[in-house]
C-alpha cells in the first residue's frame, strides 16, 4: 500500500509538472493522448515498484533484508558443494557474517564422528550434539541459552553448563533426513547485544537450507560407494571366471594323460594285463574320465558367467552310473 500510495503520488506529479506543456496534435484524437501516457505509466511500474521497494527494504528493514540476501547466496553457494567439510565452512562463513559472533562453529556428523569446522574445538562440539532437543510436533529445535536472547520461550533452564563455559549461547540442529546430520555452535554478540527474532529466524532458516544439501551430498556419496562396490564385485567376478578357466585348462593336459595311459594298458600296448590289473587300470580310467567331466564344469561354469545358460538334456542310464561309482570306490573300500 505504501509503494502503491508513493508511485501514485509521483505519476500526479510528474502530470501537473509537465502536462500542461503537452497539447494534442492537430489530426489525433484526443483520447489517444492519455492512452499513450496510460501505457508509459504501465510500463515504468515495475521497474519503479521493484526499486522503491528495494530502497524501503534496505533503509527500513535492513537486517532482515541483509538476512535474506545472505539466505539466497547460502544457497547458490551449496549448490556447487560436494562433501561434508566444504559444506560446513560455507555455513559457518555466512552464519559469522549475518549474525556477527565472537565465535562460531559448524559441526557434521561422519562415519559415526563430527567435523568440526570454525574455533571451537571438537569436544565442545559433541557436547552440544548431545544436548540437541527434539520437540514432537517440530523435531530438532533451537536451544539457546539463559539470558542470550530476546525470547524466552528458547531458554533453555537445563542449558549445559559446559557450553556456557566455552562461550556457546545458541545450538541450532542442521536437520539431514529424519535427524541430525550436524550442528551449529554461535557464541554471543560482539556487540553485547542480545539475538533478537530475526537472528533466530534466519540461524534456523540457515540450517534448514544446509539441511538440504546436507542430505543430497549424503545420497550422493552412498550412490558413489554403491557404484564402487558393484564395479568391486563385477571385477571379482571376472577374476573368478578367469581363474576357473585357467585351472580348467591347466587340469586338461594331466587328465588327458591319465586318461589315455589308462586306455593304452588296457588296450595291451605295454604288455597283457591279469584280471587284476585290468580292473585296476579300468578304475583309474573311470576316474580320469570323472575328473575329465569335472574339468568340463569348470569350463561350464567360467562359461555361464558371459552368455545366458543353455541346458542340454540327454538319456541317463542309471546302472552306468551305479557301475562307474563302484568301480571308482572298489579301490578305496580294499584298502580298508
Amino acid at each position: 500500500a505504501l509503494i502503491a500510495a508513493a508511485l501514485l503520488a509521483f505519476y500526479l506529479l510528474v502530470g501537473l509538472a509537465f502536462g500542461h506543456r503537452f497539447e494534442t496534435p492537430r489530426g489525433l484524437d484526443p483520447w489517444v493522448p492519455p492512452v499513450l501516457l496510460g501505457l508509459g505509466a504501465g510500463f515504468a511500474f515495475l521497474p519503479l515498484r521493484r526499486g522503491l521497494g528495494r530502497w524501503i527494504d534496505r533503509t527500513f528493514f535492513k537486517l532482515a533484508y541483509d538476512q535474506d540476501r545472505i539466505l539466497a547466496h547460502l544457497d547458490g553457494e551449496l549448490v556447487h558443494v560436494a562433501d561434508r567439510v566444504s559444506l560446513a565452512k560455507v555455513l559457518l562463513r555466512q552464519v559469522q557474517a549475518a549474525l556477527l559472533p565472537v565465535h562460531a562453529a559448524v559441526a557434521v556428523v561422519r562415519d559415526d564422528d563430527l567435523l568440526v569446522a570454525g574455533d571451537l574445538d571438537a569436544d565442545t562440539a559433541r557436547v552440544a550434539f548431545a544436548s540437541l532437543v527434539r520437540d514432537d510436533q517440530h523435531g530438532f529445535t533451537l536451544s539457546a541459552a539463559p539470558l542470550s536472547t530476546s525470547l524466552p520461550e528458547l531458554e533453555r533452564t537445563d542449558y549445559p553448563q559446559r557450553l556456557q563455559s566455552a562461550g556457546v549461547v545458541l545450538v541450532q540442529p542442521v536437520v539431514c533426513g529424519e535427524g541430525p546430520g550436524g550442528v551449529v555452535l554461535v557464541g554471543p554478540r560482539t556487540t553485547g547485544r542480545r539475538y533478537v527474532e530475526q537472528d533466530v529466524s534466519f540461524l534456523v532458516a540457515s540450517a534448514k537450507v544446509a539441511g538440504g544439501h546436507l542430505e543430497r551430498i549424503v545420497l550422493q556419496q552412498a550412490v558413489a560407494r554403491e557404484a564402487v562396490a558393484r564395479e568391486r564385485l563385477a571385477e571379482l567376478n571376472r577374476l573368478k571366471s578367469e581363474f576357473l578357466a585357467q585351472v580348467a585348462h591347466d587340469l586338461r593336459t594331466p587328465v588327458a594323460g591319465i586318461a589315455w595311459s589308462a586306455r593304452n594298458l588296457l588296450d595291451g600296448i605295454a604288455g597283457e594285463l591279469t584280471p587284476n590289473q585290468a580292473e585296476t587300470v579300468r578304475a583309474v580310467a573311470q576316474s580320469g574320465g570323472h575328473l575329465d567331466r569335472l574339468v568340463n564344469n569348470l569350463l561350464e561354469l567360467s562359461r555361464l558367467d558371459q552368455t545366458t545358460p543353455r541346458l542340454e538334456l540327454a538319456p541317463v542310464s542309471v546302472a552306468e552310473v551305479w557301475r562307474e561309482a563302484i568301480d571308482m570306490l572298489r579301490p578305496l573300500a580294499q584298502a580298508k
